[in-house]
């Protein structure tokens, strides 16, 4: 499975324990160390074998509208797989088969991000900007970190989605979640959860993350539980599920 990740002690961690494996080609602790430190301010793309990382890539953006590869490394043991050619792809192809492409954000840092309104927009126009370089999407629709309204960003929720409206851009909560970013679950948890939160909704927003495995791993099974529900992407003709105060 190859996800951005956006956690920044998870990007660390990758970064470590697969640069600290490849002593040939960074063998110089100094530079290591820089390599690991930077990659919690850049894009990494990650592949995993069940959840455990085998390698990664690093974007560092270099200009307004370009990135360059800041670093990358895959275990000796992944070699010659194609696993940095996926990685490279991965972004492209969600795009080319007609997924929806939506803004997160780009450091996943709460109390940096919702600083101010200047310091979302910040962050924001850097992830935007990534994704228009690597996808060449120009993204209209985008979801808050942590949702719209939350512990952080009370005092300047209400001006950033005023700015963020002004500027055409569309924000996406959620009403029904698999719950997978609260602990590790079992697939068969959930579903359970997804069943329970969706409350037999005619309209339904499903809050999912990519960084449990078990999520990838109930996908199929999860549709099946829904015959109910027509699944389509997000666009922005959709009525969007927004928080409110």
């Amino acid at each position: 499975m190859i996800r951005i990740v956006d956690d920044i002690e998870e990007k660390q961690r990758i970064a470590r324990s697969i640069l600290t494996a490849l002593p040939e080609w960074f063998g110089i602790p100094e530079s290591t160390e820089n390599y690991i430190r930077e990659s919690a301010n850049e894009i990494m793309v990650a592949s995993f074998e069940e959840e455990k990382a085998n390698g990664f890539l690093c974007l560092k953006e270099t200009g307004k509208d370009t990135v360059e590869l800041a670093v990358m490394g895959v275990l000796k043991t992944h070699h010659r797989k194609g696993i940095g050619r996926d990685m490279f792809d991965k972004a492209k192809r969600i795009a080319a088969e007609g997924h929806t492409i939506g803004i997160h954000c780009n450091r996943h840092d709460y109390e940096q991000i919702y600083q101010s309104t200047a310091s979302y927009l910040e962050d924001f126009n850097e992830a935007y900007k990534t994704v228009l370089e690597v996808t060449g999407v120009r993204v209209t629709l985008f979801r808050f970190p942590g949702g719209s309204i939350n512990a952080y960003n009370k005092p300047v929720y209400q001006d950033i989605i005023k700015e963020m409206t002004a500027r055409g851009f569309i924000y996406f909560d959620w009403n029904a979640s698999l719950e997978d970013a609260l602990k590790k679950s079992e697939p068969e948890e959930l579903i359970a959860n997804a069943r329970e939160t969706t409350m037999g909704r005619k309209h339904v927003v499903m809050l999912a993350h990519d960084i449990v495995h078990s999520t990838a791993l109930c996908l199929n099974d999860l549709i099946d539980q829904f015959p109910e529900y027509r699944m389509e992407p997000l666009t922005p003709e959709v009525t969007p599920v927004q928080f409110h105060p």
